[in-house]
């Protein structure tokens, strides 16, 4: 039944191929029986608690116009693939609006950011919690920092691959609050493979999913002292529509980087 209606439905959209599959709420079940809480809301338009066939074929126009960025009427699966890549290596959404934070500078030091990893949430409300826990440091070694996720509401789930430069980065202030920059640049990972929601890793709202990150000190820290560091995490929802970005961020602990 459901494969013959996101037929009907890409059929009924111009024969435009439909992006993601329609999920299996589709045909009139309720909103608690959505597998993809955070589809459902945004393509629910009447607030209903169903999804009418003209509200299907309203969310697959707008997913398809979204990946279709050579605008030839398809959207085919390599289109479909690079899609997520794309946001996240032009740090723009689909309608062309910067991802990146506003310019803001202490001094010479920019703003830290990092690409966003993919994730899918419900509601409106940021969907993450962030805890940062920092161990020892020296300038001539490595610095362990442990970043914890937990859920701030239900149907979180985050990619497996975040990390450090994948939806991770940290702001790092003296103790009199200016910002600073590293040393050195910290080198960017290769981008994960885009995954369908199944693919993510579900978070709750008491067992934090747990990112140990170890880098060269240099490349977080410009020199030995005090400092107060905090984790930057970014994640956009590819899924939404029109997709969606965050940005939350720790409180800040201290550290003690030795020379």
């Amino acid at each position: 039944m459901l494969a013959a209606f996101s037929l009907f439905a890409a059929q009924a959209a111009d024969a435009v191929t439909p992006p993601l599959p329609l999920p299996d709420y589709a045909h009139g079940k309720t909103a608690a029986q959505a597998k993809d809480r955070a589809y459902f809301a945004l393509a629910d338009t009447d607030r209903d608690s169903h999804i009418s066939l003209a509200e299907a074929v309203v969310a697959t126009r707008k997913d398809s116009a979204f990946q279709d960025t050579n605008h030839d009427g398809v959207v085919t699966p390599a289109k479909r693939t690079d899609f997520p890549a794309a946001i996240t290596t032009n740090g723009k959404t689909p309608e062309g609006e910067p991802i990146l934070p506003p310019a803001h500078r202490t001094g010479s030091a920019p703003e830290p950011w990092s690409p966003p990893a993919q994730a899918i949430w419900s509601g409106t409300t940021v969907p993450v919690r962030v805890t940062l826990t920092a161990g020892k440091a020296a300038m001539d070694g490595s610095v362990s920092l442990s970043v914890d996720l937990l859920a701030t509401g239900d149907g979180v789930a985050i990619s497996p691959f975040v990390q450090a430069t994948r939806g991770i980065a940290f702001e790092v202030r003296t103790v009199t609050a200016e910002l600073v920059a590293p040393i050195e640049p910290m080198p960017g990972s290769p981008p994960p493979p885009p995954l369908t929601p199944d693919q993510l890793t579900p978070i709750g709202r008491t067992t934090p999913f747990h990112v140990e990150i170890r880098e060269k000190t240099r490349t977080i820290f410009p020199h030995g002292g005090l400092y107060r560091i905090r984790a930057l995490v970014s994640l956009f929802d590819p899924y939404s529509i029109p997709a969606r970005y965050v940005r939350t961020v720790s409180a800040p602990t201290t550290i003690t980087v030795t020379r």
